[in-house]
């Protein structure tokens, strides 16, 4: 009888680590979507991203989670995407600039004062002959196209006075992301613009090392630009275009129904994102407002856009030929009615 009871002991705690040694695997097998970017967790696209991450989890009961990483955490723009070919990544948000020695062909929504609207944009991402070589450009680095979504444009902040006038640029120090068509765009200007890290721009306004910045707003609003600077200005100089990138090898390594169901939640996180930003904006503008006390310019004085488009659009546009030749240009040009 003894025997019997110390062999059903034994049993079960042969049985109790065979479950455990099954539940450890079975976890381990989880699929991971890794989410890196470097907006803060209350930008809107980290809001869509974890309620896809709820989402996909609940669809695939529990075999693939996300987890996400707001602010740089894991580096920079560049750093993820690098990371995302070494495929210790699965997914990045970041704008068009530090995606341009990536994929060299995303460099036309770089075209200054050329898009005038998000429907503007949204024809030309529609368009299957502009798509096609940014895809390429894509497959060739390594990275898989998850969906480039407009949401605005780029504002011009400073101190103390708003910039409204052509003439008011000259020998303004600004901070400009590490890019050449943007450096081209300010010089043109008669701007002063000096590339900074993202992390690097807030002391430098503070310290007053450069005079003002420019941005998408929710970026500006979250790393609390309000805090150094007192106007913002609807420059309109650059189209704003969220890219969101994934790793190819991973999508190959799900299912066949677990790819479904990643695209199918990857479309509604777009969908969301593009609502969320497009609400998110006109809050932060009231905010900036009526409880920081800062001048908002919505729209510049007739004919300035223009007159900043006639100096600037010419010098980016022939760096920007050079780069992905005339082609995807001219095509750019006829999808949207536009002459040169």
């Amino acid at each position: 009888m003894r025997w019997f009871q110390r062999s059903i002991v034994l049993a079960g705690i042969v049985c109790a680590g065979c479950l455990s040694f099954i539940s450890t695997l079975h976890a381990a097998e989880k699929k991971v979507v890794s989410f890196a970017s470097g907006m803060a967790s209350t930008h809107a696209g980290h809001i869509a991203f974890e309620k896809f991450a709820k989402e996909i989890e609940k669809r695939t009961n529990g075999e693939i989670i996300g987890v996400a990483y707001p602010n740089n955490q894991l580096g920079s723009d560049t750093e993820a995407m690098q990371a995302i070919q070494d495929h210790t990544l699965v997914m990045t948000m970041t704008a068009t600039p530090p995606v341009v020695s990536f994929a060299p062909a995303i460099a036309v929504f770089d075209l200054p004062f050329f898009y005038s609207s998000l429907e503007d944009a949204r024809k030309v991402i529609d368009d299957p002959e502009v798509i096609r070589p940014i895809e390429e450009g894509y497959k060739k680095a390594g990275l898989m196209n998850l969906g480039l979504v407009p949401t605005g444009f780029r504002w011009l902040s400073s101190r103390r006075k708003p910039i409204t006038k052509l003439e008011e640029l000259r020998g303004f120090k600004l901070r400009i992301s590490e890019n050449p068509q943007h450096r081209a765009l300010w010089t043109a200007l008669g701007a002063s613009p000096t590339p900074l890290a993202n992390s690097e721009r807030y002391t430098a306004l503070q310290q007053g090392t450069v005079d003002g910045q420019e941005n998408v707003m929710e970026n500006a609003f979250n790393t609390k630009m309000y805090e150094v600077q007192d106007c913002f200005m609807n420059t309109k100089h650059i189209l704003y275009v969220s890219t969101w990138i994934g790793d190819p090898q991973f999508y190959a390594s799900l299912t066949p129904e677990h790819q479904k169901i990643f695209m199918e939640l990857m479309g509604q996180m777009l969908d969301d994102f593009l609502q969320l930003s497009i609400a998110r904006e006109k809050e932060l503008l009231k905010e900036l407002e009526t409880k920081y006390n800062k001048t908002i310019v919505r729209e510049m004085p007739a004919g300035e856009y223009e007159r900043w488009g006639a100096l600037a659009r010419p010098v980016v546009e022939k760096l920007i030929r050079a780069k992905i030749g005339d082609a995807l240009v001219d095509r750019v040009y006829i999808v949207l009615g536009r002459t040169k």
